[in-house]
């Protein structure tokens, strides 16, 4: 995977690392990438969405002609949407750019004063025609405050609590299914700061709201030659480089449109699907379960399905041993798993303790897994689930 950005996958603001989510089987989880699936993929997230602000083209706002040049190429993409920044005032205007534009302690989109120009509020037509054109909404909040205070926006206002900010996702939430009826599933807090200041993390509401957290594994936004081009190297020195990546950019900014359609072209020449993120982890659910392994198809459906077998930073860990923390919630039918189980010391059960534990939960169990590897667990647990009408 060719390291197209600078920036890393998750700010540094974040209180996540990869090995303290390694310990956490969830759910929800951090979304990055994927192992490369069985066709070269690639998903799209177009953050801040929708910009209804016209273009110097005057042929209607960008999202409106993005969508024009998606259902040109048949391609699909996930539109981080957003409710409004209308309400972030009084306020006044920071000379900053990048995500630092906007106000003094507020963000506004698509620019300070322009608010009625972007958002889902303003531009709920464009939102119904993104869900009806097959893309996919994500809830990228409605007044886009952050969670707790920026150390680089020392001004700038945040959530005061998780009741709050969660108010606010749920509001966005509602305003999407009122315009789409579609449940949405991924979410990005701003300026990627997922604590808050009383001490809630960001997958604490996204638990309760069935939410993913999306951190694209490469991002960009300010246009120019340089991410075409790193991917043109990448994919001439290897076809499947960037199957199963997540390329994130910002809505109604630069690159512009004819980028956009070269980064098509580039695909479409190396045989790629450009999909949802959604899309994208039906065919391919964890980083680290390549379609090589015997487990792929086993672990993919059971988490279709909505068993709990991955940890909270996307990846599966198959030869690691079951461990007795973590026995039940993997085990358990969708539904009937708590939101997660920290993975503690205490070693690895036995294959036949797997079996015996199963019958708790399922009417049909059959001999055991083959070792108390995940993998082979993973295997027999689809099995399991199989004879049980789960799957």
């Amino acid at each position: 995977m060719p390291n197209i950005s600078k920036k890393s996958p998750l700010s540094a603001r974040t209180p996540y690392s990869d090995a303290k989510m390694g310990r956490i089987l969830s759910r929800q989880r951090v979304i990055r990438r994927v192992a490369a699936p069985w066709e070269r993929t690639v998903a799209w997230v177009f953050e801040y969405s929708p910009t209804i602000a016209p273009t110097q083209e005057g042929r209607g706002g960008f999202t409106e002609q993005l969508l024009d040049l998606m259902r040109e190429y048949g391609a699909r993409a996930t539109f981080g949407v957003f409710g409004s920044t209308a309400e972030n005032y009084p306020d006044e205007p920071d000379a900053r750019g990048n995500k630092h534009s906007g106000g003094k302690k507020y963000a506004h989109i698509p620019a300070f004063g322009l608010d009625d120009m972007a958002g889902a509020e303003a531009g709920a037509d464009v939102v119904s025609r993104i869900a009806r054109g097959g893309h996919e909404p994500a809830n990228y909040t409605y007044r886009c405050l952050p969670y707790s205070p920026d150390r680089e926006l020392k001004l700038r206002e945040s959530w005061r609590g998780a009741e709050d900010a969660e108010r606010d996702l749920r509001r966005l939430h509602d305003l999407v299914y009122r315009l789409t009826h579609f449940n949405m599933r991924f979410s990005r807090p701003p300026l990627d700061i997922d604590a808050l200041t009383d001490g809630t993390e960001s997958f604490d509401i996204y638990e309760r709201m069935g939410y993913h957290r999306l951190a694209p594994g490469i991002e960009y936004g300010t246009g120019g030659p340089e991410p075409l081009g790193s991917m043109t190297v990448a994919l001439e020195r290897e076809p499947t480089a960037l199957s199963g990546a997540i390329i994130a950019r910002r809505d109604g900014t630069a690159p512009d449109l004819e980028s956009i359609r070269a980064e098509l072209e580039l695909f479409e020449s190396h045989g790629y699907r450009v999909l949802t993120v959604g899309e994208l982890m039906e065919r391919s659910a964890f980083e680290d379960v390549p379609r090589t392994l015997d487990c792929f198809d086993a672990v993919n459906a059971l988490d279709r399905a909505g068993f709990t077998v991955g940890f909270r930073n996307n990846k599966f860990y198959p030869e690691r041993e079951i461990t007795p923390a973590e026995l039940d919630v993997f085990l358990a039918p969708p539904g009937a798993a708590s939101a997660g189980a920290r993975i503690a010391g205490g070693g690895a059960v036995k294959p036949l303790t797997i079996a015996a534990k199963a019958q708790e939960f399922y009417t049909r169990v059959e001999g055991k897994p083959r070792t108390a590897s995940r993998a082979d667990a993973a295997m027999w647990l689809a099995d399991t689930a199989h004879m049980n009408g789960l799957l």
